[in-house]
């Protein structure tokens, strides 16, 4: 069978999905985004779900750590952004 990387959130439709793909006989392996730097990180009970479940599984789990990307790319634009008055919407139909 084919080899299949599957975005991982730790999130139950990514997870129901990598498991249909591996019982399916797939050769999966998750690659989950490491997105966010600091305290209350939003993505870190995600990082540990996803994980557990690439264990449970049997299959390979690749943290990618994006966080620098994430913050100078998303993080410090949207706020560029909302200071300069604009909207989400706005800001994402620009790029």
């Amino acid at each position: 069978m084919s080899k299949v990387a599957v975005g991982l959130s730790g999130g139950v439709d990514s997870s129901v999905a990598i498991a249909l793909l591996h019982e399916q006989g797939y050769e999966v392996s998750g690659v989950t985004l490491w997105l966010m730097k600091g305290k209350g990180q939003c993505c870190s009970e995600g990082m540990v779900d996803a994980a557990q479940l690439c264990e449970q599984l049997g299959v390979e789990h690749h943290v990618v750590d994006t966080r620098d990307l994430f913050q100078e790319n998303i993080v410090e634009y949207l706020v560029a952004g909302y200071e300069a008055g604009g909207d989400t919407l706005t800001l994402f139909a620009v790029q």
